[in-house]
This record gives structure tokens, C-alpha cells and sequence, in this order.
């Protein structure tokens, strides 16, 4: 599956990504800086391929992943490699001055490594160079923005 664009990507990413969770079409709009109507394309092409359902409730419509897709497993691994907490630590830290490094560890290193577990709950990640604390925890906020998972930089 070709992801159309960066924000299904990201979509996918924060429902398929860590503990499952139901969210609103109006949270994911505003958690994925975006409209309400470019959301709801979104996830309606996803509910058509299989890959998230909907759950009707009294108050409104509740956005689910479909762990019965055939996809969902292949899936969620290319989106670890695309747009999971790997990709996205590299891209929010690479903007910071004096970082040399950084490197995932915990639960996240382990399920890239395909070591089994549960789905891990937050991001740890160990910054190695010459960098504020206040802006490595800015850059652990974009991270936890982007993914809706805590990051915590080391």
C-alpha cells in the first residue's frame, strides 16, 4: 500500500502505532494540524481499504485500527520504518544543533529488532552531543506531537 501523502502517513502512524486507542475524526484533525474534512477523506479511504473501522457511539464516530486486515501487520511495520518513532526521533532531533546522535532504546529498539513484546507506550530516546536540555525536550514534544506517544530524550 503507497501511502498518498505525508499526513495519511502520520494518520496511520498515530492509530496503528502503539496502545490501541479510539480517537475522534475531530481529535485527529486537530492532533494532525489539518481540517476536519481532509481527515474524514482520509480515514474514509482507509475504512474502504480495510485498514481502520468506525465505531458508532451516542455521542459520535469513534476511528479504530482493524487488527483482522489481512494488512495490518505489514503495515504496521513499514509505517515503524516510514513514519514510526525511528524516522521521526531522526527528523525533530536532526534539526537540532550539537546533536551527533541519537538512539532509540527500550521497548521501541526491541520491536525494531523484531524481539516480541507488548505494544510499547512511549518512546525513549539517548541524545548524544552538545545540546540544551530545553531544546531536546522541545524536540521530544514534536516527536510526542507527531506520534501521540510520550518521548523522552536521555
Amino acid at each position: 500500500m503507497d501511502f498518498r501523502s505525508r499526513l495519511q502517513g502520520e494518520l496511520l502512524a498515530r492509530l496503528l502505532l502503539g496502545p490501541e486507542r479510539e480517537s475522534s475524526m475531530l481529535d485527529l484533525a486537530v492532533m494532525l494540524r489539518t481540517d476536519l474534512g481532509t481527515i474524514t477523506r482520509e480515514v474514509e479511504r482507509l475504512v474502504r481499504a480495510d485498514v481502520l473501522v468506525l465505531r458508532r457511539t451516542e455521542t459520535g464516530v469513534l476511528v479504530v485500527r482493524n487488527t483482522g486486515s489481512a494488512l495490518h501487520e505489514a503495515l504496521v511495520r513499514l509505517l515503524m520504518l516510514t513514519f514510526g518513532p525511528s524516522a521521526v526521533l531522526a527528523e525533530e532531533f536532526g534539526k537540532l544543533p550539537g546533536v551527533e546522535q541519537v538512539h532509540l532504546f527500550g521497548p521501541w529498539a526491541a520491536r525494531y529488532l523484531e524481539i516480541p513484546g507488548p505494544v510499547p507506550g512511549d518512546i525513549d530516546a539517548l541524545v548524544v552531543g552538545a545540546v540544551s536540555r530545553d531544546a531536546a525536550f522541545d524536540a521530544a514534544q514534536e516527536v510526542t506531537a507527531r506520534l501521540g506517544l510520550p518521548a523522552h530524550p536521555v
